[in-house]
């Protein structure tokens, strides 16, 4: 049986995650998809636990820029 179609909020999610640098995208991937505490991915990714709050931080941003960019190109 076939899955369905992603939903278009998916779509967009995983578009604008494609922009960000590799460092960014993986702190953000590895706190909110892979639920792991800032801890726990500075652990991870021999990183300090400030700078992977920095990368999140700049993560968010860019993913709100991006997400209102696509909204406002459908809208």
């Amino acid at each position: 049986r076939s899955e369905p179609p992603p939903s278009e909020d998916r779509v967009a999610v995983l578009t604008a995650l494609g922009t960000l640098n590799d460092p960014v995208r993986e702190a953000v991937a590895l706190h909110y998809l892979a639920d792991l505490s800032v801890d726990q991915i500075a652990h991870e990714t021999n990183t300090p636990a400030g700078t992977v709050k920095a990368r999140l931080h700049r993560g968010r941003a860019l993913l709100r820029l991006a997400l209102r960019s696509e909204e406002s190109h459908r809208g």
